[in-house]
Protein backbone atom coordinates (compact mmCIF):
# COMPACT_ATOMS: atom_id res chain seq x y z
CA UNK A 1 0.00 0.00 0.00
CA UNK A 2 1.41 3.53 -0.65
CA UNK A 3 1.24 6.18 1.70
CA UNK A 4 -0.20 9.55 0.37
CA UNK A 5 0.51 13.42 1.83
CA UNK A 6 -0.76 14.02 4.48
CA UNK A 7 -1.81 10.59 5.34
CA UNK A 8 -0.13 11.05 8.73
CA UNK A 9 -1.33 14.30 9.93
CA UNK A 10 -1.49 13.99 13.36
CA UNK A 11 1.76 13.56 16.01
CA UNK A 12 1.71 11.59 18.78
CA UNK A 13 4.66 10.29 21.52
CA UNK A 14 4.89 6.51 22.88
CA UNK A 15 5.50 5.83 26.30
CA UNK A 16 6.78 2.40 27.82
CA UNK A 17 5.66 1.74 31.61
CA UNK A 18 7.88 2.67 34.52
CA UNK A 19 6.68 1.49 37.12
CA UNK A 20 7.81 -1.11 39.98
CA UNK A 21 6.37 -4.71 39.41
CA UNK A 22 3.73 -5.11 41.37
CA UNK A 23 2.64 -1.57 42.10
CA UNK A 24 -1.30 -0.87 41.48
CA UNK A 25 -0.56 2.40 39.65
CA UNK A 26 0.90 2.17 36.45
CA UNK A 27 3.71 5.23 35.76
CA UNK A 28 4.71 5.92 32.23
CA UNK A 29 7.30 8.08 32.45
CA UNK A 30 10.01 7.08 29.79
CA UNK A 31 9.28 8.35 26.38
CA UNK A 32 10.23 5.77 23.74
CA UNK A 33 9.44 7.91 20.87
CA UNK A 34 8.22 11.58 20.17
CA UNK A 35 6.56 13.24 17.36
CA UNK A 36 5.88 9.96 15.60
CA UNK A 37 3.03 11.35 12.52
CA UNK A 38 0.13 9.00 12.62
CA UNK A 39 -3.42 9.32 11.80
CA UNK A 40 -5.75 8.41 14.54
CA UNK A 41 -9.41 7.18 13.85
CA UNK A 42 -12.57 7.18 16.74
CA UNK A 43 -14.10 3.88 16.28
CA UNK A 44 -17.23 2.53 18.30
CA UNK A 45 -16.43 1.48 21.78
CA UNK A 46 -17.70 -0.88 23.66
CA UNK A 47 -17.20 -4.31 25.52
CA UNK A 48 -17.30 -8.04 23.56
CA UNK A 49 -17.31 -11.69 24.69
CA UNK A 50 -14.17 -13.18 23.83
CA UNK A 51 -14.04 -17.14 25.36
CA UNK A 52 -15.61 -16.53 28.73
CA UNK A 53 -14.15 -13.18 29.41
CA UNK A 54 -15.54 -9.74 28.73
CA UNK A 55 -12.99 -7.66 26.67
CA UNK A 56 -13.28 -3.90 26.29
CA UNK A 57 -13.10 -3.28 23.00
CA UNK A 58 -10.91 -0.38 21.29
CA UNK A 59 -12.31 3.35 20.93
CA UNK A 60 -9.27 4.26 18.36
CA UNK A 61 -7.20 2.99 16.04
CA UNK A 62 -4.04 4.79 15.51
CA UNK A 63 -1.82 4.05 11.92
CA UNK A 64 1.51 4.83 11.40
CA UNK A 65 5.02 3.29 9.89
CA UNK A 66 6.48 0.76 11.43
CA UNK A 67 9.06 0.84 14.70
CA UNK A 68 9.98 -2.10 16.40
CA UNK A 69 8.83 -1.75 19.61
CA UNK A 70 5.91 -0.77 20.10
CA UNK A 71 4.05 -3.29 22.21
CA UNK A 72 0.47 -3.95 24.06
CA UNK A 73 0.36 -1.74 27.49
CA UNK A 74 2.15 0.95 26.20
CA UNK A 75 0.85 4.60 26.18
CA UNK A 76 0.63 7.14 23.30
CA UNK A 77 0.03 10.35 24.22
CA UNK A 78 -1.06 13.10 21.42
CA UNK A 79 -0.27 16.58 22.74
CA UNK A 80 -2.45 18.75 20.53
CA UNK A 81 -5.10 17.28 21.96
CA UNK A 82 -4.11 15.91 25.36
CA UNK A 83 -5.31 12.83 25.01
CA UNK A 84 -3.88 9.63 26.46
CA UNK A 85 -4.73 5.95 24.49
CA UNK A 86 -3.40 2.92 26.26
CA UNK A 87 -2.33 0.71 23.73
CA UNK A 88 -4.20 -2.52 23.27
CA UNK A 89 -2.76 -4.34 19.95
CA UNK A 90 -0.37 -3.35 17.83
CA UNK A 91 -0.90 -5.21 13.96
CA UNK A 92 1.99 -5.22 11.33
CA UNK A 93 0.52 -4.62 8.33
CA UNK A 94 1.95 -4.63 4.30
CA UNK A 95 4.87 -6.51 4.97
CA UNK A 96 6.44 -4.57 8.18
CA UNK A 97 6.19 -1.32 6.51
CA UNK A 98 2.54 -0.09 8.29
CA UNK A 99 1.34 -0.38 12.18
CA UNK A 100 -2.05 -0.40 13.14
CA UNK A 101 -2.74 -0.06 16.66
CA UNK A 102 -5.93 -0.61 18.64
CA UNK A 103 -6.19 1.31 21.52
CA UNK A 104 -8.59 2.66 24.05
CA UNK A 105 -8.43 6.46 25.40
CA UNK A 106 -7.81 6.95 28.71
CA UNK A 107 -8.83 9.14 31.42
CA UNK A 108 -5.93 10.73 33.24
Amino acid sequence: MRLKAGQYRDRVHVYRETSAEGSDDPAFATTLWRDLPCSITAVSGGETYRGRQIEATVSHVIEMRYYAGILPNMRIYQPLTQTYYEVSRVLAMDSNTQLMIQATEVVV
